[in-house]
């Protein structure tokens, strides 16, 4: 069997007693600004990367869907695997 994202959500909040939506907010707080609210809505939902902390955020409109270490996208950016500049 395996294991969906939610039950590893549940997991987390539950067995190992962290807290889902502190974590929430602390991803969310990195998108506050009234720039970063402007590019969600002139993209009019089509996707856009954003480097923060040294992470890469995916993001489609105003939803954060991903992130992954910088130097992945870096390295995935010379192999010539991803196009385009990180806004």
């Amino acid at each position: 069997m395996k294991a969906s994202d939610h039950v590893v959500l549940r997991y987390l909040e539950r067995v190992r007693g962290i807290d889902v939506e502190a974590v929430r907010g602390d991803i969310e707080a990195l998108f506050e600004s009234a720039t970063m609210q402007g590019v969600a809505e002139w993209t009019h939902g089509a996707s856009f990367r954003v480097d923060r902390n040294g992470l890469v955020f995916c993001c489609r409109g105003n939803v954060v869907t991903t992130c992954y270490p910088k130097r992945r996208y870096e390295k995935r950016r010379r192999d010539g695997r991803t196009a385009g500049p990180s806004p």
